[in-house]
């Protein structure tokens, strides 16, 4: 799944390596979130990618989406369709649980 700037792909890494201590990570460029946890995200915009399919001659899904995340904390999910959803669109994340929200 990608879009203009960003591609969601998985990779496996050592249990060992510190992953928060990594440049790329902490330039936002990676997320360290489970399979399962990108697999909804692929989910969520397999379809609205797949029905709305990228213009053949302009290579732009100009179709925005709508996205709302209910308990969203800690987020990665939800930078993760930020980061793949055609411009313009509007994603929101709420969450009530104070101490999620602050991881």
């Amino acid at each position: 799944l990608a879009s203009d700037n960003h591609q969601l792909q998985f990779f496996a890494i050592p249990s060992k390596f510190s992953l928060n201590r990594s440049a790329v990570f902490r330039e936002g460029r990676i997320y360290g979130m489970d399979i399962t946890s990108g697999a909804a995200v692929a989910a969520l915009l397999f379809d609205e990618y797949d029905l709305n399919k990228i213009d053949r001659k302009s290579k732009v899904n100009s179709k925005p989406l709508s996205v709302l995340d209910l308990c969203c904390a800690p987020g990665l999910k939800l930078c993760a369709v930020a980061d793949l959803v055609p411009p313009s669109s509007v994603v929101v994340g709420v969450d009530i649980s104070k101490r999620r929200i602050s991881l």
